[in-house]
Parts: C-alpha cells; sequence; structure tokens
C-alpha cells in the first residue's frame, strides 16, 4: 500500500505521543485514497457517471455511491462530499482508485473538470463518546451522511450503532489537530473499522469483485447510494429495470462465519455443494469467527440452505439481521 505524505506527517505524530485508553477510538483509515474531481463541469460529469443523484449532495450532506460499467456491474463503490459548490471529495480503496480513476477518464474529457488522487489528504474514523468528539471537533453531524466542515477537514456521520465519523482531511490540518485528538482519545487497527462497516451492512468493491454485481445486489438502494429519480448515467438502464421490472435473485447478507477463514471472493454453497453466492466484505470478529457481507442466491437463503465456505467444507456460515430493510421486487416505475 503507498505511504503517501498524508501518512508520513501522521506517523510522526503518532509515534512521539500517549494515547488516552479512555477516550473516543480512533483509527487509521490507510485502506482508502481521496480523490479531488473539480471544475466548473464536476457535477454534471460525475451525474452522468454515478448512482446518486448529484444534485442532493451539498456543503451539509454526503452520499455512497456507485460507478458502474455498460452493463450496470459495479466499478467502485465510494463516498463523495461536496467541499465547495464546484469541488467535490471521493473516498475509495486505494487497490481500486487507479481503476475508477482509468475508466471515468474515458468520459471526463467532454467536460471541463479535472480529477486528480490526493497524496497529502487522508482518512481517519473516529467512534464513541460524541460529547468528547464533539470537544475536539466542534460540532459534530447528528445524522448520518451529515457533514461538517472546517479548515482542509470534513467531518462525515456514518452508519453505526454507536456514534461513527469519517474525517477528511489534508497534512497540513490533521497535523495541527493531531496531537490534542491523540491525547483524548485511544487508538485501534483499522480492521475493527471494516468491522463496524461490516455490522453496518455497509459493502464495498475490491478488485476481486469488480464488475461482478450490480449496485442493488450490494444493498445501495437501501443505503441511499442509488437515485431512481435522476436521468441517464452509464449502466443506469440495468439499474432502473432491475428496479422497476425484475425482482432481486441475490442481495447481500450479514454472515457469521465459524472456524473458518474466508476472503473476498470466496465462494458460498448451499444445498449440494452449489455456489450461491461470494464474499464481498470480511474481518475477524473473534478467534474462532469472522463477520462477513456476501451476496447471495435468496431463494437458498430464504430455503434455510446450510451454508459453508467451497474451499473449507466442515465451515458453518449462519445468517444474521442487518439493520435495515432490503426490497426484494421491484416497484411500479413512478408515474411522470
Amino acid at each position: 500500500m503507498p505511504v503517501t505524505h498524508f501518512w508520513n506527517a501522521i506517523n510522526e505524530i503518532w509515534n512521539s505521543n500517549e494515547s488516552n485508553q479512555n477516550g473516543p477510538t480512533l483509527y487509521p483509515l490507510r485502506s482508502y485514497r481521496l480523490i479531488s474531481i473539480t471544475g466548473p463541469d464536476a457535477e454534471k460529469f460525475m451525474q452522468g457517471q454515478f448512482t446518486c443523484d448529484m444534485a442532493l449532495i451539498t456543503e451539509k450532506h454526503s452520499s455512497l455511491g456507485a460507478c458502474c460499467n455498460n452493463k450496470g456491474r459495479m466499478i467502485a463503490q465510494f463516498r463523495l462530499v461536496r467541499v465547495e459548490s464546484q469541488s467535490f471529495l471521493l473516498r475509495c480503496p486505494e487497490d481500486i482508485a487507479d481503476a475508477l480513476l482509468q475508466h471515468l477518464s474515458k468520459y471526463k474529457v467532454f467536460y471541463k473538470c479535472e480529477m486528480t488522487p490526493l497524496d497529502d489528504y487522508g482518512v481517519l474514523g473516529i467512534c464513541g463518546d460524541e460529547d468528547i468528539i464533539s470537544q475536539l471537533f466542534g460540532q459534530t453531524p447528528t445524522e448520518v451522511n451529515a457533514t461538517a466542515r472546517s479548515k482542509q477537514m470534513t467531518m462525515i456521520r456514518v452508519p453505526g450503532d454507536q456514534p461513527r465519523f469519517e474525517i477528511f482531511a489534508s497534512s497540513e490540518a490533521i497535523s495541527q489537530q493531531f496531537p490534542s485528538l491523540l491525547a483524548n482519545s485511544c487508538l485501534a487497527d483499522e480492521t475493527e473499522w471494516q468491522l463496524q462497516d461490516i455490522r453496518a451492512g455497509v459493502g464495498e468493491v475490491f478488485p476481486t469483485t469488480q464488475e461482478e454485481f450490480i449496485p442493488q445486489m450490494m444493498n445501495l438502494q437501501s443505503l441511499g447510494g442509488i437515485s431512481f429519480k435522476k436521468g441517464c448515467y452509464t449502466g443506469q438502464e440495468i439499474v432502473a429495470r432491475m428496479q422497476y421490472l425484475g425482482k432481486l435473485k441475490k442481495r447481500m447478507y450479514l454472515l457469521a462465519i465459524d472456524n473458518a477463514q474466508g476472503d473476498i471472493g470466496t465462494n458460498i454453497t448451499g444445498d449440494n455443494d452449489r455456489v450461491i453466492g461470494s464474499i464481498v466484505r470480511v474481518a475477524t470478529n473473534t478467534s474462532d469467527q469472522q463477520l462477513a457481507l456476501a451476496v447471495l442466491d435468496n431463494a437458498s437463503v430464504d430455503a434455510g440452505s446450510p451454508l459453508k465456505l467451497e474451499n473449507q467444507p466442515d465451515s458453518h456460515c449462519h445468517v444474521h439481521e442487518l439493520p435495515y430493510e432490503v426490497e426484494q421486487s421491484g416497484s411500479a416505475r413512478p408515474s411522470r
């Protein structure tokens, strides 16, 4: 994983200060990359490429979204924030940033905008006592996807069973804030943050699963990442057809995996060892259990088929409830 200027600046402070074990938990989200998209046509350009409605992304409201190929299959899932009227930050996994930029560059040539992967910006996560977090950062966003911005720093409230925030910051801004932040926070590994994302039912696209799923299979409609009212975008016809005319045969489920080790892309089998889906995100929960998000065949899950990892026949996978509802059948197209 590339070491950027942002993390070089953070590491020097990180290693020279003691943390507070009684404070909120701070996570270095090194696996993410921020991409700056700016220019007079930036919003128009992204409106024609992304599943989310750019008109609803304001300086106070962010959104999850996806970029699809012509067949409606996801090249990337991301979070997008508006920094200024013509300036946006897109956060996606480092491992797919180059592929996303390469895909978008085919369309950007027709618009007055620029896309730049940022070396001097990074992503942190913080979770815990909201009163202390507010003292450290000022007023915190109160609703999921809401944002609050100070100079060169954006805070976004993200889903979870306790207050959680992503922080997009420049190395200059975080260097000034970081000693105070460390003195009032305890530190944790990024894997723990990923585990909280999994519990919240937030999937992700990685190189192993690129161009494999349509957004509804990743429950993005339940997370506010798809607009069915906006105009056309790449892959929109497939996504809309599933919403209005089809029945979703596969969707994302929360799984507990006992006494086995799955990975992104690992196949899940049901009755007669038939492959019914695969893992899209996974993290260690306890010494003998993983939690995972997996896209699975609805009929097999509904039938109570015993689930296991294809390459580990003695494994056991158990479906758990997600913290949101997922529509599995298409709805009527709204009247015009």
